[in-house]
Parts: C-alpha cells; structure tokens; sequence
C-alpha cells in the first residue's frame, strides 16, 4: 500500500501466543529516503552524471586528484568524527574569475592557471553521490542507522544567498535555516 512497510503475522508474548501484525521496513523506504536525500544534497544539474568512472585522468595532477578523493572515501568513516574529516582541492583562481576576463584572455589564463578545468568539482559530486549510497550515520533522536545527508554549495552562490538573507526583513529567519541546513548536514561539498 505504498506505506514503507509490509506486515507479517508473528506471536505475541504478550497476548499468549495470539498472533498480531507486525510492521517490518520496505525496501521502498530507503529507497525514497535516497531519493529524497539525492535531492536535498542540492546537486547541480551540469554535474549529474559526474561519477568516478567517468572522471578524465589524463595528467598526472588528475590521477593525484582522483587517488586522494578514493582513499579519502576509503577512510571517511574513520575520521568522520574527528576534527580532521575534510578533503579539499583548491584552485588557484576560481571559475567566476576566469568567466569575467574578456573572452581573449580567458584561454591565456587557463593555461597558466592550470588548476582550472582538472574536474576538481566532478570528483566531489562523484564523492557527494558515493556517500548518499553508500554511508549511514547514526540518528541522534532515534538511534537507528540512517543514510548520510549532504548538501553541495557554490561558494559565490551560498555567499550571495547568505547576504541577501542578512538582509532580509524576516527577524534573521532564513539565514538562520541558511545556517542551520550548513551545520547540520553530514556532508559538506563548498565548491
């Protein structure tokens, strides 16, 4: 019935034996969960098919991107709780840097920057995506394992969003959820 749980008859200690439905978990549920998860992880569309292996690995700074991100994955529930959980690929000058310059000097500064283009953000999404099907944390308010919640940011995105909601005549309500969604999450990707 679309509930996300199928009931079975099972004996009852407690009625002496008189048999009583019992809800057992769909495998439906998780599979909205995901879905639901995949969604609120706020993805972008240009990066829905980023997957690890579909990821180019053409040079050797490629390769180096792509062995750390694996073996950060390997080790992601280990560290997850510690103070040094985080992986970071940083480029020396951003895309929106380089979208600004003047179309003919766009190219030049690619090739001298050459961090821009290497599929930094396509490795983090395919991380992102990785853990939405992969790891479970803890919930803290019921104790049962649950799937991991992510969340994908674009650094100039969230910085506008966050100002415009300082801005807001709302007594701060949606920076505050702003803020709140950033904390909480299990998993940040800031691209």
């Amino acid at each position: 019935g679309d509930r996300g749980y199928t009931f079975v008859k099972e004996p009852s200690e407690f009625l002496k034996g008189k048999f009583v439905d019992v809800a057992i978990e769909c495998e439906c549920l998780e599979r909205k969960s995901l879905m639901a998860r995949f969604k609120n992880a706020m993805i972008p569309t240009e990066f829905e098919n980023a997957r690890f292996d579909n990821y180019t690995r053409e040079s050797t700074v490629q390769n180096t991107l792509y062995n750390a991100m694996i073996e950060y994955l390997k080790t992601f529930n280990e560290i997850r709780d510690s103070k040094m959980n985080s992986i970071g690929f940083i480029a020396s000058l951003g895309e929106t840097v380089i979208k600004n310059l003047p179309p003919g000097e766009r190219n030049q500064v690619r090739q001298e920057n050459n961090s821009y283009g290497l599929g930094k953000t396509h490795l983090q999404i395919a991380a992102a995506k990785y853990a939405l099907n992969k790891f479970k944390v803890v919930d803290e308010r019921t104790g049962r394992l649950r799937g991991i919640r992510v969340l994908c940011v674009q650094d100039v995105n969230i910085m506008a969003e966050i100002q415009s909601a300082a801005f807001l005549n709302d007594n701060k309500k949606r920076l505050n959820e702003l803020l709140h969604d950033l904390c909480t999450c299990d998993i940040l990707v800031w691209d």
